[in-house]
């Protein structure tokens, strides 16, 4: 079985459909392909944009070598759009986030994840806890 992680690499790639096009040529029918990004609107960085900051760093969501920015659906949808269905998502997110989402109704927690946490989407078969650890599962379109 031949597995990717593309943990916070999409975003520096001018064109990312083709990185994930040649990710699913060259994951094996039965691997696993787990993307995750960094999500701009994430409330912390609504924040510094309703204050009207927009500054590269060193690190982090408004890196300086990032070329492409993704929303939480805007990462959902290129993974779908380059050929891979998604199965299920799960927002990575901060140990306080994960301690809230355990009393809050689902409802709630579906509206919240899309500015509380990074994108994290699976593509392709890595064993259930891996997956479930990372985020989501999608399965390659043949």
């Amino acid at each position: 079985m031949t597995s990717w992680l593309l943990s916070h690499v999409l975003e520096h790639f001018a064109d990312p459909a083709r990185l994930l096009a040649e990710a699913q040529r060259v994951v094996a029918e039965d691997g696993l392909l787990a993307v995750t990004l960094p999500n701009v609107l994430h409330y912390s960085q609504r924040v510094k944009f309703i204050r009207g900051r927009f500054e590269y760093t060193q690190t982090g969501v408004i890196d300086a070598t990032h070329l492409r920015f993704f929303t939480f659906y805007s990462a959902l949808r290129l993974v779908r759009d380059s050929g891979l269905d998604v199965v299920s998502t799960l927002p990575a997110g901060g140990l306080s986030w994960w301690r809230l989402r355990n009393v809050l109704s689902s409802g709630v927690t579906g509206r919240l994840d899309p500015v509380t946490a990074e994108p994290a989407v699976l593509a392709g078969g890595v064993p259930g806890q891996t997956a479930a650890e990372l985020g989501g599962v999608t399965h390659r379109t043949l």
